[in-house]
């Protein structure tokens, strides 16, 4: 989270109440941007390297265009593959689409993955909540 980014588009807004009756910093504005609709979201990348990984801002491109840039990456021992996560526009954010990521000058693809490869037991739990809101 930095100033360009907002917990909406982080996909925190379980953990935001704006129905409750209370004032927080940010709620008018956080109330705002609901109301507007997203532009963009996070999104968990599977990137196809060779033998570089993912850092963090990096640019993504899509159609010779740049329309995102990640914001943390690393290689996942666990799932053998290379990880990112980006900001991404929301028609480009669905599961299974291709994009590019630009690393050290050449563009490697990628594809938008289903988050979280893991189910550690906070994200079991964090994903049944949502499911019953």
């Amino acid at each position: 989270m930095n100033c360009d980014t907002n917990p909406l588009e982080a996909g925190l807004d379980y953990f935001i109440k704006l129905n409750k009756p209370a004032d927080f910093i940010g709620k008018a504005a956080l109330q705002e941007i609901k109301g507007k609709g997203l532009k963009r979201k996070l999104s968990y990348l599977s990137v196809r390297t060779d033998d570089v990984d993912p850092e963090g801002n990096e640019t993504i491109w899509h159609n010779g265009k740049v329309v995102g840039n990640t914001t943390s990456g690393a290689y996942s021992y666990s799932s053998q593959q290379s990880l990112a996560f980006g900001y991404l526009p929301l028609e480009l954010s669905s599961v299974g689409q291709q994009v590019e990521v630009e690393l050290l000058g050449k563009k490697y693809p990628a594809t938008v993955i289903q988050e979280p490869l893991v189910l550690t037991e906070p994200t079991r739990t964090r994903l049944a909540k949502k499911a019953k809101a």
